[in-house]
């Protein structure tokens, strides 16, 4: 297998935005162990993917956009731990689109694309997680199926913002398995060739997020003290072992105990007769070694551990969230607490007079955070605990301006439509109208100032026409659009369309770029804020043609809200979730791999 890995600069490619999910959707989210599936009963593989989201029961749904147009509800897994899992069994092959929205809004990760196969096509196909999504400085894994093939070379290429170093394995039974390891969150691209060419469903893209939450937990010590018939009364010179009745030695240390008496401490695990040695100076001390015997009730159980308090339900910014950990009638072992949520947090503990203990921490950003709380190695019932934490913490920088009607296309007139889309290469774009009538013809495309496009058209219709651009045979963000020739037809937010980068992802310290387009909503106020840990100055260009175009520059990184409102309605999407990660090199990386695959052929 010969291996080729080159870093150069290339283009990068933009998702598409989608419409506004129709009504019908309705949370579907379970609490029961999930078991993934092989192949349902039409023999497509099914949809299966771990998301790391934490959810309060009910509040995310998920909707399923198939080739044809139809739309299915995947199945969510609440995990308890901080994941979802997302599964759904297709019907129907090509590229289909999954969304997955919290509380009404799309979480970081959606939309997601995703490709489905014929299956036993005979030839090479590819399925898998790490086509779809993948958590940066994560292995990312898929598998490819070159079983009915035949001979000939496979080629694999991953372009995005890092490099991505590529391992394949092969399995010997007509498939490989293929881990790639991307440092950086945003679009991958993902290349996948055999005999030089694409198979169904490449380039595929691969949408890698950023792991921003943080982590933050402490270990208690909860130990038995064992008096030891040991006349000794230097302990620097003693040391000490314990062995368990399975052979195993345990981790102990000597003590002086109150009474001025030698003893021993350490966690019991065992039930039985336990032999402490006390050697010094190489010898066994007289009495040594001692036997203590460990009944069952001195057994760390975290199923006999009790947790309590509004810190794992509820809290504030900036205020001490609290709860009581009660491992009283649990036996002796160690407590581990962990938060994890959009902040690090200050962990404190305390002994109380009653033998339990408080535990106090002190989140800074709203949001939700996962408790986790265990005893001997094991989660105490109810662990882990999913808390909303709200209040301050974020900061929200607005603009309102005001849109004025456009002007009225007619027949037989020039029509612009102004796009402003970054870093891409005009020969890869296209642009096709669709008239009221049905007929299609092609636009062409002018480029204006730096990333910015015109597409242009003569209509020979009145009515209400559909403009399709794509890159790279993909609808760019806001397409397909709306373009009214004659009067403008009943306007309001649900006309206004956006799309860009800046709405998808951005980089901390470097302007986020979108375009609004209102000209099919008429006239009106229209009003943007981003809300986020930092301040983020919005920058406003209007084309005075129906479009405008936004940028902000966000300071500090972290998951920022985009709202977009029309005459004080939220446009469709609005608002947006956009995570912001700390600054980066701006080239893009493409990591590349060839191998060659053989299969034996079997004499009849």
């Amino acid at each position: 297998m010969a291996t080729d890995t080159d870093e150069v600069a290339v283009l990068s490619q933009e998702q598409p935005l989608n419409a506004a999910c129709p009504p019908g959707f309705h949370p579907w989210v379970t609490e029961e162990p999930y078991v993934p599936g092989d192949m349902n009963g039409i023999g497509f593989k099914p949809f299966d993917m771990v998301i790391p989201f934490a959810v309060r029961k009910g509040e995310i749904t998920g909707e399923v956009h198939m080739p044809s147009g139809k739309t299915a509800t995947p199945e969510i897994v609440d995990n308890k731990d901080g994941t979802v899992t997302v599964r759904y069994a297709p019907v129907e092959v090509g590229l289909h689109e999954m969304h997955i929205k919290y509380i009404g809004n799309h979480i970081p990760e959606s939309p997601l694309q995703f490709y489905v196969n014929y299956p036993n096509s005979g030839n090479v196909t590819a399925y898998g997680p790490g086509l779809v999504y993948g958590v940066s400085n994560k292995p990312a894994t898929f598998t490819i199926v070159t079983e009915d093939a035949g001979e000939g070379g496979l080629d694999l290429a991953i372009e995005g913002p890092s490099k991505a170093e590529i391992s394949c394995i092969d399995n010997k039974d007509g498939t490989c398995t293929v881990t790639y390891l991307p440092t950086l969150p945003g679009d991958y691209s993902i290349l996948v060739k055999y005999n030089d060419k694409h198979i169904p469903g490449s380039p595929f893209t691969a949408k890698i997020t950023d792991d921003s939450r943080r982590r933050s937990q402490v270990k208690l010590g909860s130990a038995a003290d064992f008096l030891l018939d040991i006349n000794e009364s230097d302990l620097s010179l003693l040391t000490a072992s314990i062995k368990a009745p399975s052979g195993r030695d345990e981790p102990c240390l000597l003590k002086r105990l109150p009474n001025n008496h030698i003893g021993i401490s350490f966690i019991p695990r065992e039930v039985g007769e336990h032999w402490v040695s006390i050697i010094k100076n190489g010898s066994h001390v007289p009495n040594s070694p001692v036997s203590i015997m460990v009944v069952q009730s001195e057994i760390g159980d975290a199923s006999r551990a009790r947790v309590s308090g509004r810190g794992l339900v509820e809290g504030r910014t900036f205020e001490m969230c609290d709860f009581i950990v009660d491992t009283r009638d649990a036996g002796y072992g160690g407590i581990s607490l962990a938060v994890e949520g959009p902040s690090k947090v200050d962990i404190q503990t305390e002994d109380l007079d009653d033998g339990t203990c408080r535990v106090s921490y002190f989140p800074t950003v709203p949001g939700v955070y996962i408790v986790s709380t265990k005893f001997a190695d094991e989660h105490i019932p109810g662990s882990p605990f999913t808390v909303k934490i709200s209040g301050e913490g974020r900061v929200k920088e607005s603009i309102t301006r005001t849109q004025r009607a456009p002007s009225v296309a007619t027949v037989g007139s020039l029509c612009d439509l102004n796009l402003k889309i970054p870093e891409i290469d005009i020969g890869d774009m296209s642009a096709r109208v669709t008239s009221p009538s049905g007929r299609s013809t092609d636009a062409e495309i002018v480029e204006h100032d730096k990333n910015t496009y015109c597409v242009r058209f003569v209509p020979q219709e009145m009515g209400v026409h559909t403009v399709e651009v794509r890159y790279r045979r993909q609808h760019v963000p806001g397409s397909p659009f709306q373009f009214t020739v004659g009067p403008l037809g009943e306007g309001g937010a649900n006309k206004v369309r956006a799309g860009g980068p800046g709405l998808d992802r951005a980089e901390a310290g470097i302007p986020a770029e979108f375009s609004i387009w209102t000209r099919e909503a008429g006239a009106g106020g229209l009003s943007i804020a981003v809300e986020g840990p930092s301040k983020a100055e919005i920058a406003f260009e209007d084309h005075k043609d129906g479009s405008c175009g936004v940028s902000y520059t966000a300071q500090e990184p972290g998951n920022y809200e985009v709202s977009i409102k029309f005459n004080d309605e939220h446009i469709p999407e609005s608002p947006y979730l956009v995570p912001v990660i700390a600054p980066s090199d701006d080239a893009r990386r493409l990591t590349v791999m060839s191998l060659q695959v053989r299969h034996k052929e079997t004499s009849q």
